[in-house]
């Protein structure tokens, strides 16, 4: 806080560039009133987005001067101690040695899924009963410090002894004796916390769920997923099935005047049954599923996966006789679900909350091998959708994106305006009609016989509880949905939504990614053109919605969105402002979000990164809070996974952005960069770059853009980016024509204003510049080595 001489209300460039600042850098101005007697502010207060301070208020005091002073009031929150009974099994001090040869001894001879299941789980019950017994303890809830050993306890006792025998006294050589004491504890709590706190953030490297609940746990932030406030909370559980229920009542009664979708039939090779898993394949599926448990497994998944040796012939054999049966065990058919707030700080309303299936492990085991196979059977005949992104092996929201901005900066470079409406549906997983669903999979999938019936089993019946705080809702049966947080859930809607892309007019451009999807119409900007243009958007968006209507879906106009894309020039001569979708006007936009990123009407990028900008340091000052307590391995972690992830977030589209823009990026990297090596911010920012072996944005961004390329050039990239990417061939056979072997080809533009930007332009000729011995890189890993060598020696010659 201080005198920082700037007229805050104005509006000035001066203004709002020092706002834009304060927004990138995750800080707040508090200070809405004059200062001066003049009637200026100039005396400011600024705090960090997450520092911890709770501003009550920020009021003018007396004029001591002719500045008046700036009175701020905060609120400390004191820590609540509270205590409840819980009940656990104690796995660390169970006989290991003897709990494996019990499982060794496990003989499962029944040939049916249902008996099968039952049998294992109450085999398992008991044999923990006897090796590992439930038990009762009341704890105390309160913030974890495992640095707080018994050592250190110790010498804290030793430090208050010698406190009360000096107070009592008052002699120089008791003082002497407390100050040497209080030190001793001082200096081996901080080494002891230092220690602690490095090695748990070095064991969560590479999960950044984990990373950031540690951290946000150790800064003491707001709870993360907060839930309404009721007079009793036992209820909240019940009134949370109860919305739910009732949405998706309400929204299949509003459409069950319209007739079932009836897809198309295609003439695919059919998949009538699984083939048997071996238990080198299950095991491999095993290892790969993240070890997350919930109440209702009877075996922990970190517990199963230690004794995965003893278990594997036995899960082996439960998972084929599912599949080869066509029966999914109806006890894994109920799902815990919790409710999550859509987005920090949204309104705490049931309406913005999601709910997200918790599903045993076993159950999921059994899922992932079913698409395991069906994966293989949709790779082989290319089934899905070209232009779907989701859930799909090479493609992600960065490829999507990708080629989407692609498609925008070619209109452009062609003096072409881009017209793009964002679909948004409600409770998409949750409306999901069954019988439909198993009409695609026939008609369109090829899916039959077994395999079909163990779909239907599968999904229908099913139920589910809505769990809050330790508490649970009564039971309630689905009638429709796929389960989100399931494995099979997510790729089950991949393939309901896929026939949307059936009905789309070929003048139309869709891009998808999940529910998220996008209808984009390029038009030259004459008034007629316009004019063609936004009735065929809006046609499509009657097609998209009648389509939606008869496979039980909802679309959300509310959500909705619509913009316009073009150099300014161009969008200029546009004279439409809004669009008419199904009845519902919606205004055209600005800015609008998508699969994470800020598009601008001008893709200048300039809102999305502030946003990135912001929330990088965001978490940057939490990080900075802990710094102390961290060696430089545990800090540079956070910092990659908290802070540069989010300024690494589809950077592959910032290509050819300003270099003002640039440097707002670049400034935050710096900071880490400093803040991992603990220097000064006036130490150079590129020697801690040097030091740590970082890229800079810059180049960061063109490292991504070629490793796009590689992945492109070796066939494991999405075929909508492979297909904007054409051989180089030579016209005439020269000895210069050997250089142009594994090159691309660079479209040619008149003018370069916007193509330079575009993959399809960029791509080729940053990938041409490469040299062969990068180029012809044998995996992956290999030419991102090389690449990034080649690169920091680029960046670094003439340090």
């Amino acid at each position: 806080m201080g005198d920082f001489n700037l007229h805050i209300e104005e509006n000035s460039n001066a203004i709002s560039e020092f706002n834009n600042s304060l927004d990138a850098l995750g800080l707040i101005q508090h200070v809405d009133f004059p200062t001066h007697i003049h009637g200026r502010s100039l005396d400011l207060v600024i705090t960090e987005f997450t520092n911890g301070v709770d501003l009550v208020s920020c009021e003018a005091g007396p004029f001591l001067s002719d500045h008046c002073a700036v009175k701020v009031t905060t609120r400390v929150q004191k820590e609540n101690i509270v205590s409840k009974s819980i009940s656990f099994r104690n796995f660390k001090n169970m006989n290991k040695q003897n709990f494996s040869e019990d499982l060794q001894k496990l003989s499962l001879d029944s040939d049916n899924v249902e008996t099968f299941v039952g049998e294992f789980e109450n085999t398992i019950e008991s044999l923990l009963n006897t090796h590992a017994p439930m038990q009762e303890k009341t704890q105390i809830c309160r913030a974890p410090k495992p640095w707080f050993n018994e050592t250190i306890m110790s010498l804290k006792r030793l430090m208050r002894k010698s406190e009360r025998l000096w107070r009592k006294h008052r002699k120089p050589c008791d003082y002497e004796i407390y100050k040497s004491s209080m030190n001793k504890y001082h200096h081996e709590l901080r080494n002891e916390k230092h220690s602690i706190l490095s090695q748990k953030v070095l064991s969560f490297k590479g999960d950044s769920k984990k990373l950031y609940k540690f951290v946000k746990d150790l800064t003491g932030s707001k709870a993360e997923n907060p839930m309404p406030a009721v007079e009793n909370e036992n209820e909240l559980p019940d009134k949370f099935a109860d919305f739910f229920m009732n949405k998706i009542k309400t929204i299949r009664d509003s459409l069950r005047d319209f007739d079932d979708y009836k897809p198309l039939f295609k003439d695919v090779p059919l998949f009538t049954s699984f083939k048997n898993l071996s238990e080198d394949e299950v095991k491999t599926i095993i290892n790969k599923l993240q070890c997350k448990s919930c109440e209702l497994d009877i075996l922990p998944t970190k517990v199963l996966k230690s004794f995965l040796s003893e278990l594997l012939p036995v899960i082996t054999k439960l998972v084929n006789l599912s599949l080869s049966q066509g029966v999914f065990p109806l006890r894994w058919k109920q799902a815990v679900v919790r409710p999550l707030l859509k987005k920090a700080g949204l309104e705490l309303i049931y309406s913005n909350y999601r709910p997200v299936s918790n599903l045993s492990f076993l159950s999921k085991l059994i899922e992932k091998c079913a698409l395991y196979r069906l994966n293989e059977h949709v790779k082989d005949h290319d089934l899905l959708p070209t232009n779907q992104s989701a859930y799909r092996q090479f493609h992600s929201c960065e490829s999507a994106l990708l080629r989407l901005v692609n498609d925008i900066l070619d209109g452009m470079e062609h003096q072409e305006v881009t017209a793009m409406i964002a679909v948004d549906l409600s409770a998409a997983f949750d409306t999901v009609d069954h019988s439909i669903l198993i009409k695609v999979l026939e008609y369109q999938y090829g899916v039959n016989g077994t395999a079909l019936k163990w779909i239907d089993s599968y999904l229908r019946p099913r139920s589910c509880r809505v769990n809050v705080s330790s508490t649970t809702s009564s039971e309630r049966q689905l009638e429709c949905s796929v389960p989100q947080g399931s494995c099979l859930g997510p790729w089950l809607y991949l393939v309901y939504a896929g026939t949307l892309f059936d009905i789309i007019p070929p003048s139309i451009t869709v891009y998808g990614f999940a529910d998220d999807h996008t209808a984009n119409k390029r038009f030259v900007p004459t008034l007629t053109n316009e004019m063609d243009a936004i009735r065929d958007l809006q046609d499509c968006a009657v097609h998209i919605n009648t389509w939606m209507n008869s496979n039980k879906l909802k679309m959300n106009n509310a959500k909705t969105e619509f913009i316009l894309f073009g150099s300014r020039r161009q969008l200029s001569k546009c004279q439409t402002k809004d669009i008419i979708i199904c009845g519902d006007v919606i205004k055209s936009k600005t800015c609008i979000r998508y699969l994470g990123a800020f598009l601008d009407e001008t893709l200048n990028f300039k809102d999305h990164i502030t946003k990135k900008c912001k929330t990088a340091m965001m978490n940057y000052y939490k990080i900075k809070c802990i710094r102390s307590y961290l060696s430089k391995e545990a800090t540079e972690t956070l910092v990659l996974s908290l802070v540069i992830s989010h300024l690494d977030y589809c950077n592959v589209i910032l290509f050819g952005i300003s270099q003002t823009d640039l440097y707002k990026l670049q400034r935050v990297q710096n900071m880490c960069a400093k803040l991992v090596l603990n220097r000064s911010k006036y130490d150079s920012a590129k020697q801690a770059l040097f030091d740590l072996h970082w890229l800079p944005i810059k180049a960061r961004i063109t490292f991504k853009i070629l490793t796009y390329m590689y992945n492109c050039h070796v066939g494991n990239a999405p075929s909508y980016l492979i297909n904007l990417l054409n051989p180089q061939v030579s016209k005439r056979s020269l000895r210069s024509s050997e250089s142009s072997i594994g090159c691309y080809a660079v479209p040619y533009n008149k003018k370069k204003t916007f193509s330079d930007r575009s993959f399809s332009t960029i791509g080729p000729k940053l990938w041409n510049e490469l040299g062969t011995n990068v180029k012809n890189s044998e995996s992956l890993d290999t030419f991102k080595c090389r690449l990034k060598t080649l690169y920091f020696e680029n960046y670094f010659e003439l340090f």
